[in-house]
């Protein structure tokens, strides 16, 4: 959504993250395990490739909307 974290810390949908926290997220389940390990209000350190560039940012986690 445009209106969410990651979205705002300037993340877009074809970026590749490549790191949580330092640590590397080779695939989405290993991503989304590591993710889930993390508390609503945490700030997390996020790194990801936007084309060929490599960024990080830190992103705040909201609680996710259905």
């Amino acid at each position: 959504s445009e209106t969410g974290p990651a979205y705002i810390a300037g993340i877009r949908v074809r970026d590749v993250i490549t790191q949580l926290d330092g640590i590397p997220t080779p695939d989405m389940a290993t991503f989304l395990t590591l993710l889930w390990t993390y508390s609503v209000s945490d700030t997390v350190e996020v790194q990801y490739h936007h084309g060929k560039v490599m960024l990080k940012t830190s992103v705040k986690l909201a609680e996710r909307h259905h």
